[in-house]
């Protein structure tokens, strides 16, 4: 009797089945423990049980985790708002986080701030520090530094004070991001390994791996090429096998951009052209990286003399770089200027003046560095001194009074390379004109900006502000987490 209770009693449980509730709270954990399969599982049965905003909103979540920001926000369209202001909190945090990826960052200050006001009134802490954790970000990608190093300090409290290891681990990350920004590399050593332990010991590997990945990043900058290369290849493997075309392609094409910056051309020009293919394995309508690493592989070309080549790889890049717009076409554009001065063509000056005189204010400073630099290299191979000097004079001008944008962190990565290679242009350039002191005086000038431009961020040295989702995985060769 007892048997056949039992049996009728189970049949009854399994006829209703998993509760709504229980699918949130798991999809939610699995959702923090990077399994994202398992958490996209669960809220894909949560919807089908309750076809609600929370789980509308944790399916978004989980498809900005993984990059997928057109889906998540597809799935977020509507006009109706959800009617209880957690679900109110957490829909304006999401979009706020998506405006993020696709760099609005006004946009997303305004959504999240909205979200917070929202939360405040639950007595929610980890949501509001959730949040908060999302403000911090914007507020790297704004220049402000200190706010921001206090946002993410906060949350690491916060996440310890209410047992949730995975949103302190997170913020840590964070802080160790924004110390690699500030090219504070021990510091961002510090606060990476520190996350990433915890990560590790969590079991969230998908997180320990992009720590892991930014710890081969500051490894390389401090001139670790071994320790660095070997992390990033851990990290792009883990991706492989997730897999994460994404940041696959991020961390192989990363550390060909720092193998470009000291000048191993080859073996850069192998990284580029890796991610080149996952990039367009992964989507072949995909503009912006693998616009960035055509690019990338027509400066290996531009510089290993092979303008045909060069050519080839920059009209691909220029294509992608037109569609997206924002004038993000200027690196190729630079670049053509570079290839017609290669082939000695008589139009590569007037590529360079046309490119000088476009800029305006707002737009990226670090491709018009270049083109300043490139048309003055060129006046000095027609011999042209004169004008050649007058022109690196100019541009020397010209980076004093764009120093603060210059010295974004966008653009600050490609910036400091591109600051060498300048001063090295003008330094042969007077020591072929027979000027040693001067050439001395330079010498000792580019020694103390680059140093300069290396040290923390006080308020006499230029803002360091960090990267858009895409922009950033390009210049500053790292990952945050959200």
């Amino acid at each position: 009797m007892h048997l056949r209770r039992f049996a009728i009693v189970f049949l009854i449980l399994a006829g209703c089945g998993t509760s709504p509730d229980v699918h949130y709270r798991n999809g939610r954990l699995l959702q923090k423990q990077g399994k994202l399969t398992e958490a996209m599982r669960e809220a894909e049965a949560g919807l089908r049980a309750e076809p609600s905003w929370r789980f509308r909103i944790l399916k978004a979540d989980i498809l900005l985790a993984r990059s997928d920001i057109n889906a998540a926000k597809a799935l977020l369209a509507s006009p109706q708002l959800p009617p209880d202001s957690e679900s109110l909190a957490r829909l304006r945090m999401a979009l706020g986080y998506a405006e993020y990826l696709t760099s609005n960052y006004s946009g997303a200050e305004q959504l999240l701030q909205q979200a917070s006001q929202t939360a405040k009134p639950l007595g929610l802490p980890l949501l509001d520090a959730t949040i908060e954790n999302r403000v911090g970000l914007v507020e790297v990608q704004q220049g402000r530094m200190d706010a921001a190093e206090q946002t993410f300090r906060h949350v690491i409290e916060v996440g310890a004070a209410q047992h949730d290891p995975y949103l302190a681990s997170t913020a840590e990350h964070n802080l160790g991001f924004l110390f690699e920004n500030a090219f504070r590399f021990e510091d961002a050593i510090y606060w990476f390994e520190k996350a990433s332990a915890m990560f590790h010991e969590l079991g969230n590997m998908n997180s320990y791996y992009v720590a892991l990945g930014n710890l081969g990043t500051c490894y390389l900058r401090l001139g670790d090429l071994d320790q660095g290369l070997a992390d990033l290849q851990q990290a792009a493997d883990h991706a492989r096998q997730v897999p994460d075309r994404f940041s696959e392609q991020l961390w192989i094409g990363n550390s060909g951009s720092v193998l470009y910056d000291r000048g191993d051309l080859p073996r850069a020009a192998e990284k580029f052209k890796q991610a080149l293919d996952i990039a367009q394995s992964h989507d072949k309508n995909e503009k912006n990286l693998s616009g960035w690493w055509y690019y990338s592989l027509a400066s290996v070309s531009i510089d290993l003399g092979k303008f045909d080549e060069a050519e080839a790889y920059n009209k691909e890049a220029l294509s992608r770089r037109q569609a997206i717009g924002n004038h993000s076409d200027f690196y190729p554009r630079v670049n053509e200027a570079h290839i017609a001065a290669g082939r000695k063509d008589p139009q590569a000056e007037a590529l360079y003046r046309g490119l000088v005189a476009e800029y305006r204010e707002g737009m990226n400073p670090v491709p018009m560095l270049e083109a300043q630099a490139g048309l003055a290299g060129l006046l000095a191979a027609k011999g042209e001194w004169e004008h050649a000097d007058a022109q690196f004079r100019a541009t020397l001008t010209y980076l004093e009074s764009q120093r603060a944008a210059l010295a974004r962190a966008d653009n600050r990565m490609t910036y400091l390379a591109k600051l060498i290679r300048f001063y090295d242009r003008y330094i042969n350039f007077l020591v072929d004109r027979g000027q040693p002191e001067r050439a001395l005086e330079v010498a000792e000038s580019s020694r103390a900006r680059v140093l300069d431009e290396r040290l923390e961020s006080k308020p006499a040295h230029a803002l360091v502000q960090a990267a858009r989702m895409r922009e950033l995985a390009r210049s500053s060769h790292s990952v945050f987490l959200s």
